[in-house]
C-alpha cells in the first residue's frame, strides 16, 4: 500500500536522479529470492548522498509516528535496510537492532542483533520488497525474539502478485486480505516509475549532476519529451499485442491478454496519427505485469 502518492513521485524522481534504478537486459540482475530481472532498484545508492537519505529519513520518522506511534525499538533488515534503518532510529531517538537472514553459524548464534526486550515495540525498516519472503522472515526472527512487530515501511516494492499472495498468508494489513498483526506501508512501487517514464517525465539534463548537499531540500527539475516506440506499422492490433508481448518471461494468460485487446482495440490504425499513443498505453500496461521483460 503505497500511504503518499506525492511522497511516492518525489522518491522515485530523487532514485532516477542518482541512477539507483539500473535496467540489464543483457545480463539480469539475481535477486535474493533467486529470480532474474533485468530491472534492480539500489536503495543504498541514497545512502551516498546526504540530502536524499535524509528525506527518506525524515518522510519514514513522520510516517511511522503517524500510523504507529512511536514504538520502542527499529529494526532494519539486512543488509539492505541496516543503513536508513540507523537513520530513522537516530531521527526518532530510538534503540536500534537488524535482523540477518539466517541466525550466525558461530559466536552467540543470534539471528536479532542488538539489545532487544521481549515485549518491546518494533517498526521494521525494509529497503524493496520483491516476493515478501525475506521481509516476513525478519518479521518471523523478531517475534520468536518476544518483539510486538507494530509494522512495517519499505522505500520500493516491485508490485509482484507473489508478494501480494505472501503478505495476504500472513494477514498483513495495507495488502487486500491482510487484516491481522502487521501493517506495511509503501513508498514507490514500480508502477511509478513506468508511469513517469512512459508519461516523458525525464530529468533535465542540465540539473542532473545538481545533487543537493546537506542541509538542502531535494530539487529536481524534469522534462516533458516525446515517448515514441517502434512498431510494425502495417501490422493490426493482434500483431502490435504479440510482437509485445512475445518478450515477457510467461505466456500471456487469456485475461490479460483480453486487458491488452481493451488497450488496443481491433480497430486499431497503426498508420493513424496518434498510433503511437495508444502502443505506449500498451506498453505501460505491460511493464507493471509481474513477468515484464520489456526495456
Amino acid at each position: 500500500m503505497i500511504f503518499n502518492k506525492e511522497t511516492a513521485e518525489k522518491t522515485a524522481e530523487l532514485l532516477l536522479q542518482i541512477n539507483a534504478i539500473k535496467l540489464n537486459p543483457s545480463n539480469p540482475f539475481k535477486w535474493a529470492s533467486g529470480w532474474n530481472s533485468p530491472i534492480y532498484c539500489d536503495n543504498r545508492l541514497t545512502l551516498s548522498f546526504p540530502a536524499i537519505r535524509n528525506y527518506i529519513r525524515d518522510e519514514f520518522a513522520k510516517q511511522i509516528e503517524d500510523i504507529y506511534g512511536k514504538p520502542d525499538v527499529i529494526a532494519g533488515v539486512a543488509t539492505g535496510a541496516i543503513g536508513i534503518g540507523i537513520l530513522v532510529a537516530e531521527e526518532l531517538g530510538l534503540p536500534f537492532v537488524y535482523v540477518r537472514p539466517e541466525p550466525k553459524k558461530h559466536g552467540r548464534q543470534n539471528q536479532v542483533e542488538g539489545f532487544l526486550q521481549k515485549g518491546q515495540n518494533v517498526v521494521v525498516i525494509e529497503d524493496l520488497i520483491s516476493t515478501g519472503n525475506s521481509s516476513l522472515l525478519a518479521v518471523e526472527a523478531l517475534k520468536e525474539a518476544g518483539a510486538n512487530v507494530k509494522g512495517m515501511i519499505a522505500i520500493f516494492s516491485y508490485g509482484f502478485d507473489l508478494a501480494d499472495e505472501n503478505f495476504k498468508k500472513a494477514n498483513v494489513k495495507g495488502w487486500d486480505g491482510g487484516n491481522s498483526w502487521l501493517t506495511s506501508q509503501i513508498y514507490l512501487q514500480r508502477n511509478n516509475t513506468a508511469d513517469m517514464l512512459c508519461n516523458g517525465k525525464i530529468l533535465n539534463r542540465k540539473e542532473f549532476n545538481k545533487i543537493p548537499e546537506e542541509g538542502e531540500q531535494p530539487k529536481i527539475s524534469f522534462e516533458k519529451v516525446n515517448v515514441s516506440l517502434n512498431f510494425d506499422t502495417n501490422g493490426n492490433n493482434k500483431k502490435i499485442i504479440a510482437d509485445l508481448s512475445n518478450r515477457l518471461l510467461f505466456q500471456v494468460e487469456d485475461d490479460t491478454q483480453k486487458d491488452m485487446e481493451n488497450l488496443l482495440k481491433y480497430d486499431f490504425d497503426a498508420k493513424e496519427a496518434h498510433a503511437n499513443n495508444a502502443v505506449v498505453r500498451l506498453f505501460n500496461y505491460i511493464t507493471k505485469t509481474p513477468e515484464y521483460q520489456l526495456i
